[in-house]
């Protein structure tokens, strides 16, 4: 929850910014603005322009000290503006009506580039989930978000490091989950969890910097924390596959990268299920037989696993993979006799859009160190 208690004299560490406060006048026009969106009515879309115009620039004066900044000043007010609009999901909602959401991304980008660097590791080392899953910091002693998109764990000066974006996603404060636990957790307890998709684009390039290109086996020495990447990954995965047809997100390798988290924390059953995701994957783009491939690997690791609990005596759960393998035995059988024909259908679905590779993905593919070789990935720096 976004506090809206009055704020005085709170700290601004913004490089470049005069003597790095905002001044009461804009203090008080922020906590307004944060009460009304915390309130019943949300803003019109008239209030969004008025607040992202008059914290921009509250008079003469302002525009006096802004040329003795070199203009710095007025800027940073910009992007902080529109940051915290971005942060809630009805500001979303206004700046995509006002084609603004683009350069409110950017704005994220650029003001956490600008912090100083002892705010910036500070609210690293709080972020939180926000309206629409978005990873939302807050400034230490105000009320206002930086909500963290894309270019924030990209190449651009000022995002992230490799170590920064582990210290966000992994770090814990105590008891506290790290947020890739609770993004996990939210995500599979949340059916239909609302967004769009440049919040799922900035949460997989944070996953991906934490990554830093290695083999998915070294992102954690942790089983469970192995677990929780391949549960985010494939709550990712989820939601990709719903949206536009314009993302570019790697659908497939998010997929499999899922599968292959799953299989170095030794969780076979979520190994079957990540088979069933590619399948369903397969389908999605018209290819019968390799979905008929996946489903006979989903069906062959359900029955290991199933073996195994039944060993320990664990029936229930044993029985339940009983029954997921011969529900993925009896789908590999019914699309194999139908590749021929369905290889011919064209299905234009999201899934196209998403590079597959030329050959079907096999056991080895899924699960084997060979899947760390990941395009498009970071480095540790």
């Amino acid at each position: 929850m976004i506090s809206t208690s009055s704020i005085t004299g709170g700290n601004f560490p913004v490089q470049r910014y005069p003597e790095s406060n905002l001044s009461e006048r804009r203090m008080a026009l922020l906590d307004d603005f944060n009460g009304r969106l915390e309130g019943e009515h949300w803003p019109d879309d008239v209030e969004f322009r008025v607040f992202l115009a008059r914290f921009a620039n509250l008079g003469p004066i302002d525009t006096l000290r802004n040329c003795f900044t070199g203009g710095d000043k007025a800027d940073i007010l910009i992007w902080a503006g529109q940051c915290h609009v971005s942060s809630y999901g009805a500001g979303r909602d206004f700046l995509v009506r006002d084609q603004m959401l683009g350069p409110a991304i950017d704005a994220s980008q650029k003001l956490l580039g600008a912090l100083q660097f002892e705010a910036r590791d500070d609210m690293l080392r709080r972020a939180w989930i926000g309206p629409r899953f978005q990873i939302v910091l807050l400034f230490p002693e105000l009320a206002l978000n930086l909500p963290l998109g894309r270019s924030c764990f990209g190449a651009e000066p000022g995002a992230l490091s490799y170590d920064e974006a582990r210290t966000l996603l992994l770090g814990r404060d105590g008891e506290t989950p790290s947020l890739l636990e609770q993004f996990s957790r939210e995500m599979d307890q949340t059916r239909t969890p609302y967004s769009d998709i440049d919040v799922w684009a900035a949460w997989y390039a944070c996953i991906e910097r934490c990554i830093g290109g290695k083999p998915i086996r070294e992102f954690s020495a942790d089983p469970a924390e192995l677990r929780t990447l391949g549960l985010a990954l494939r709550a990712l995965g989820s939601r990709v596959s719903g949206c536009s047809y314009t993302s570019d997100l790697p659908l497939f390798r998010i997929l499999v990268d899922s599968q292959d988290a799953f299989s170095h924390a030794k969780d076979g059953k979520n190994v079957g299920l990540g088979w069933l995701d590619i399948a369903s994957y397969h389908l999605q783009a018209g290819d019968a037989k390799r979905a008929s491939n996946a489903y006979q690997h989903a069906g062959g690791m359900f029955v290991q696993v199933a073996e195994r609990l039944m060993a320990q005596r664990q029936s229930a759960e044993g029985n339940e993979c009983i029954a997921l393998a011969h529900d993925a035995y009896t789908k590999a059988e019914f699309h194999r006799a139908n590749a021929a024909v369905n290889s011919g259908a064209s299905v234009a679905t999201v899934a196209q859009v998403h590079a597959a590779p030329t050959e079907p993905l096999n056991v080895s593919e899924a699960s084997s160190d060979t899947a760390g070789n990941r395009p498009g990935s970071h480095s540790p720096s």
